[in-house]
């Protein structure tokens, strides 16, 4: 009697040995491992979100600037948020300090300026992404957990 065999893209095992292998993939490892391998995209998607003026849901970051004459000097530097929306940049160092940390199953974004807590209690929402920045990382972290689980199944 023949065993049944599975191929996985040129790699033949048996249906035994393929079942037993990913019973101890640990898929959170590979969730967490294929969000960590794309976090300049994250910060990436997230900093281009805060030149628009976007929280990570979406919105319009509130409260706009009081000064009218802030608010126009801020628009002669950056049309994407529009009139009177923050962008949260200034030097560029809030911008350039942002990291990710893993805790648990999510990554979070820090950042290194000591006025980034003051910009979170202001600007809530701001670390994150968007639906719209989301599904193009979803794309390409979906892709290399895809990878990951393949390599973890043929060792």
């Amino acid at each position: 009697m023949a065993l049944a065999k599975v191929n996985m893209k040129g790699y033949t095992m048996t249906v035994q040995e393929y079942y037993r292998r990913m019973q101890r993939v640990n898929l959170n490892e590979l969730k967490v491992k294929a969000a960590e391998k794309n976090k300049r995209l994250l910060l990436d998607l997230n900093r281009e979100q805060l030149s628009q003026g976007l929280r990570a849901d979406g919105q319009k970051i509130t409260p706009e600037y009081r000064s009218h004459s802030y608010a126009l000097s801020k628009r002669v530097k950056n049309l994407k948020p529009g009139y009177g929306i923050p962008d949260l940049y200034l030097t560029g160092r809030f911008y350039a300090t942002l990291t990710t940390e893993t805790e648990g199953m999510e990554l979070k974004v820090k950042t290194g300026v000591d006025y980034g807590e003051k910009l979170r209690e202001k600007y809530p929402d701001i670390f994150g992404l968007t639906p719209k920045s989301l599904g193009q990382a979803q794309q390409r972290v979906t892709s290399d957990f895809i990878k990951l689980w393949q390599q973890k199944i043929r060792t």
